[in-house]
């Protein structure tokens, strides 16, 4: 079946980072071994506002306006009080034009990381299209500002309330209206609801619940692995190449291996798997593996539809979405093995830990050179080109290599700076975090370093306490659980739009 030459793909992959080469060379990767030399040396654009895909026609028009066109030409922060008199002005226009500079508004407000004004903009946006009697209020557009504040609300820390929402829609019909055979847009929007759900419960547990019990835990892992199981039988069915266009297979591979990679980031979160020594691996390593082998297969060549949004920047061709999805994948292998390589002692470790070293290097350095051709295009990907320096650098420290590693630390926080730390998810003031930590800890083993060492430190909790929105719980981020929860940075949230 195909599902087992998927499995079996997957497991000869395990090995996938040649013997011969024992780390990533570093030669080819810009290090900098001085933070000035780094901010002298490395300029961060600032990227301006992308337009919701599904009101640009909208917006076209309304670039007459002085202010919607200069603040499409502006970043986030700067063109947040243009739309905000935009909004004022088209209020009495029209409600077609009304939505749309409003979800441009919440879209420069959540880049500007005011992620709790974003969540005020579109309750009220929610709240008045829920209660329109205009029939240009349709349908979909209600579920797509609803999925906007569900993330809205979960980027902000209101991770329950993300997940009512969530759950309201989750079981929304497939079916389009025309039409008695679900369409991959009518599905993707179902199952970005079921995916945004899970990841609320997810963090729920791990942030506000304390410990969960093992009933709570297989219940949300349960619920991911339904979510992989409906979208791998959507795509395998034997019927589905008779109405999914080559596009179509495409968003729904996209989605099919987010859900595996989210099952993977709960599995190794909740350490859920049952190992013995005959038939060991590392915590999530399967899905992950298994979701590459997806990526490799899906029709790229055959492609030649529209430009598909990321949710991060500007617009991005299906080839560019694959590769970025691709390296997100091999950051969390590398985190994973990464973290099997530092407790080579616990009997879930496959191989020798210098085994896990080698291939935690290389799942980084892959990644790292994905994304450097990618930033050059979409320069807000710097979070996660950050996320890929910072990994490979912990390689090198835990090889040794305490000068390469230090040069790759700074590198990683340069690119985690400023504009880009804001635009991003949450979830990268997390990344951040952690290289400050492992950086700090690099120098307590220097000479006369000590005091760098704590002033890192500080500055990793003053991070969490000032840069996070209000409503996460700092007090439960501490230093312990960032360190045993990295992989979280990980997570996929995804909307129809983002990978159609």
């Amino acid at each position: 079946s195909t599902e087992n030459i998927e499995a079996a793909d997957a497991k000869n992959r395990i090995m996938r980072v040649p013997v011969k080469r024992a780390f990533v060379s570093v030669r080819n990767i810009r290090i900098f071994t001085h933070r000035r030399q780094a901010r002298n040396s490395i300029h961060t654009t600032a990227t301006c506002i992308p337009i919701p895909r599904a009101y640009s026609p909208v917006i076209e028009r309304l670039k007459t306006l002085p202010e919607v066109a200069e603040a499409l030409k502006l970043d986030a922060g700067a063109a947040t009080p243009l739309l905000e008199r935009s909004v004022d002005i088209f209020r009495s226009v029209g409600p077609e034009e009304y939505r749309a500079v409003v979800m441009l508004l919440a879209r420069a407000q959540g880049m500007n990381g005011d992620h709790e004004k974003c969540v005020s903009t579109l309750t009220d946006l929610h709240r008045l299209v829920e209660t329109s009697e205009d029939e240009a209020d349709s349908s979909s557009d209600f579920v797509d500002i609803s999925f906007a504040l569900s993330k809205a609300l979960w980027n902000a820390g209101r991770f329950g309330e993300a997940a009512i929402i969530s759950e309201t829609h989750r079981k929304a019909s497939t079916t389009s209206i025309d039409q008695s055979i679900p369409s991959a847009a009518c599905i993707l929007r179902s199952k970005s609801f079921v995916n945004l759900s899970n990841v609320s419960f997810l963090m729920q547990a791990l942030l506000n619940d304390g410990e969960p019990d093992d009933n709570k835990k297989e219940f949300i892992l349960s619920e991911f692995r339904d979510a992989v199981s409906q979208l791998h039988n959507t795509i395998y069915d034997a019927s589905s190449e008779c109405y999914f266009t080559p596009n179509d297979r495409i968003g729904l591979g996209v989605a099919y291996v987010a859900s595996l990679n989210n099952l993977a980031v709960a599995e190794v979160c909740f350490d859920s798997q049952s190992l013995d020594s005959n038939d060991s691996s590392v915590s999530g390593a399967s899905s992950w593996l298994k979701a590459l082998v997806i990526l490799d297969s899906l029709p790229v060549k055959e492609h030649q539809g529209e430009i598909t949004e990321i949710i991060h920047d500007q617009y991005m061709q299906a080839s560019d979405l694959i590769q970025f999805v691709r390296a997100q994948i091999m950051l969390n292998l590398s985190s994973s093995l990464l973290s099997s390589a530092k407790n080579a002692d616990t009997p879930k470790i496959p191989h020798h830990d210098k085994d896990n070293l080698r291939d935690s290097s290389g799942y980084a350095g892959d990644a790292l050179k994905i994304l450097e051709q990618l930033v050059i295009k979409f320069p807000l990907l710097n979070a996660s080109l950050g996320r890929a320096l910072g990994l490979l650098g912990a390689n090198y420290k835990l090889a040794g290599s305490a000068v390469t590693a230090e040069g790759l630390f700074q590198s990683s926080l340069d690119k985690l700076d400023g504009t880009v730390l804001k635009a991003s998810s949450p979830l990268s003031i997390f990344d951040k975090c952690i290289i400050l930590m492992r950086l700090s800890d690099l120098y307590m083993d220097w000479e006369k370093r000590e005091k760098d060492a704590e002033l890192l430190l500080s500055s990793a909790d003053s991070l969490r306490s000032s840069e996070l929105p209000r409503s996460w719980p700092v007090t439960e981020l501490s230093r312990s659980w960032l360190m045993s929860n990295e992989v979280t940075s990980g997570l996929q949230i995804w909307s129809a739009q983002d990978v159609l």
